[in-house]
């Protein structure tokens, strides 16, 4: 099994967007891998948001794409815990969910809720 702690980055804001973006799939509500992909989904970007599930070509998304999907509510509170501007926050984002999703999702398998909180206890800073 791949060793989750080495599968994040750490380091200044980057590691503070990730903890916000797992505090955002791992809430009780929230629905995880599957429940980010829905809202890309609800945002027309399905299409980008499942070309990362998995090992294979991941399409990129920008912080605008990211900010529709998440919906300013979500982005502003991951900005806030980050300290740093929404804008900056959902760029951040941008360039983090391909690989970040992709990762969470071995050989395409979407983590259930128990084994989404499993992973994101194993990851370092969060």
């Amino acid at each position: 099994m791949t060793n989750i702690k080495n599968l994040f980055g750490s380091g200044g804001h980057q590691t503070a967007v990730r903890k916000g973006l797992s505090e955002t799939m791992g809430g009780s509500s929230a629905g995880g891998v599957a429940g980010l992909l829905n809202k890309f989904d609800a945002a027309g970007l399905g299409d980008k948001a499942r070309s990362w599930v998995g090992d294979g070509q991941k399409q990129p998304v920008s912080g605008d794409e990211v900010r529709r999907a998440l919906g300013d509510k979500e982005v502003d509170q991951i900005a806030q815990k980050a300290g740093m501007p929404p804008s900056e926050a959902s760029d951040e984002l941008a360039s983090i969910l391909p690989d970040t999703v992709s990762k969470l999702t071995p050989g395409g398998k979407i983590p259930d809720a128990n084994e989404l909180q499993d992973i994101m206890k194993n990851i370092p800073g969060m």
